[in-house]
């Protein structure tokens, strides 16, 4: 039960993964504005106050204590600084909850797990997709994307076996994650000559 040891890591890896899941989203919404101004790129765009002050506090807090130095985070003043550092915890976090547990004790939480880390990793692999470092090139851009994709289809309970695949509720996030990340591979796999606008590229992201 939830009142066993067992149970108080499975919940505690539970909480984890939903904090990374709201970094993941915080960085999303951060993203977004390059889209809506019509660019590709996130270099140079600053956030207003009230929002640098949120996305700071999601940055300072620290998946073992309330806060740590804040030095670093300090120095934070542009989209894409945040966008990599709250892309970065959220995999590191989604990541972690589901290594910190035993598939054989609880399937069905670490099962749910691999939900979340693959729906994060799309995520960080669309955040990269459509608003890429400036110096990244366009090869290593595709390539980085493609690696994210295979991976977060690989973590979809199809590939781990769980009977929690069968429940309606989360088969249909299955169903979605898998078809997103398809969809997805399929406009990197077409766009061989870098061509299509920011603006088509993100519609598959609604």
């Amino acid at each position: 039960g939830l009142a066993g040891p067992a149970g108080q890591r499975a919940v505690a890896a539970l909480v984890q993964a939903g904090r990374g899941t709201l970094r993941s989203l915080a960085a999303d919404v951060l993203a977004n504005r390059a889209l809506v101004q019509g660019g590709s790129s996130l270099s140079g765009l600053t956030v207003g106050l009230v929002e640098a002050a949120a996305a700071s506090a999601l940055c300072e807090c620290d998946v073992e204590q309330d806060q740590v130095g804040s030095a670093e985070v300090e120095q934070l003043t542009e989209v894409g600084q945040f966008v990599g550092k709250l892309g970065d915890m959220a995999v590191t976090w989604a990541f972690g909850a589901q290594q910190s547990l035993d598939a054989a004790v609880e399937p069905k939480t670490v099962t749910l797990l691999a939900l979340i880390s693959s729906g994060v990793l799309q995520s960080a692999a669309w955040r990269l997709w459509v608003c890429p470092p400036p110096e990244l090139a366009e090869k290593e851009k595709r390539r980085a994307v493609v690696t994210m994709l295979t991976r977060s289809l690989q973590l979809l309970p199809g590939q781990l076996g769980s009977g929690l695949a069968e429940d309606s509720a989360c088969s249909t996030h299955f169903a979605c994650l898998a078809a997103h990340a398809h969809l997805v591979q399929s406009e990197v796999h077409a766009d061989t000559q870098g061509q299509g606008s920011c603006g088509e590229k993100s519609q598959h992201r609604q």
